[in-house]
């Protein structure tokens, strides 16, 4: 039981449990405490009011961390991403046209293309451009338009004025 705790005590609490499981309740954070549900409910307010939880009926999420970087998550489940891909890459027919989005699975599933596999691969991904590339196995196109520096792909219109993705 974490009980006789300050307000921002237990706010400091609050929030680590949130960090730690997604997600707390209400309910069952009043008896955690030992307070009253609305003094759970206000210190839920305040921490979504300070934009540290997103508040639903009942509880409190964690905040989206909002889109993650490409490298972030390149380095996140690796192994498992270059099984997926190595499973996909055995898949794929000789003289495959592929459009790639920017997932770091894709980057994966570029560099797991067997030997010998001719394929095109159009992309808006330098990354896996480039990985293409390395694999030398067959022609590589990178789509155009303004580079997005989160997901390290283009985005928007290109010189033509035509809308990309």
């Amino acid at each position: 039981m974490k009980k006789d705790l300050s307000p921002d005590e237990r706010k400091e609490v609050i929030l680590k449990q949130i960090g730690d499981t997604g997600r707390i309740l209400a309910n069952v954070a009043a008896i955690e405490f030992g307070v009253s549900e609305d003094s759970i409910r206000r210190d839920l307010r305040e921490l979504a009011d300070l934009g540290l939880v997103k508040r639903f009926h009942g509880g409190a999420t964690r905040m989206s961390s909002g889109r993650r970087n490409f490298q972030e998550r390149a380095d996140e489940k690796r192994p498992e991403r270059k099984a997926l891909a190595a499973a996909a890459a055995a898949r794929i027919p000789d003289k495959s046209t592929m459009l790639l989005d920017s997932s770091t699975t894709v980057l994966e599933f570029v560099r797991a293309i067997p030997d010998g596999l001719q394929v095109c691969i159009m992309t808006g991904t330098p990354e896996i451009a480039s990985a293409a590339l390395d694999r030398n196995n067959g022609e590589v196109i990178l789509i155009g338009g303004t580079l997005n520096p989160l997901t390290r792909s283009t985005v928007g219109e290109n010189r033509n004025g035509r809308r990309m993705h």
